[in-house]
């Protein structure tokens, strides 16, 4: 399974290096591109399936003690940040996201 793959590669680089933190963009289905009422300007689908699935992944394997969860579900988006990276703030975490935003989706 590809989630169980890019898990482990996760917890590799975790392991080397723990400050290293991860994330994701939940990209929407086909259908939800050509449906959906939660198409935002900008062209981010909030909540899509992806999205929903991978949060529940890896709060599974990403513990609250080593890690902060940051969801934006209205950009189907998310940070798996490690609690020793104190110079990653969630202003940064969401200047990220935006700037990803406007260059790529």
């Amino acid at each position: 399974m590809i989630l169980n793959t890019v898990m482990a590669i996760n917890i590799q680089l975790y392991n080397s290096n723990k400050k290293i933190s991860f994330g994701f963009m939940g990209a929407p289905t086909n259908a939800e591109l050509s449906t959906s009422p939660r198409i935002n300007s900008d062209g981010t689908v909030s909540l899509t399936k992806r999205f929903n699935t991978y949060s529940i992944y890896v709060k599974r394997y990403f513990s609250p003690n080593d890690f902060e969860h940051i969801e934006i579900p209205t950009s189907s988006s998310y940070l798996i940040k490690s609690k020793y990276n104190i110079d990653l703030t969630t202003d940064k975490v969401e200047n990220f996201f935006e700037d990803y935003i406007s260059d790529f989706c």
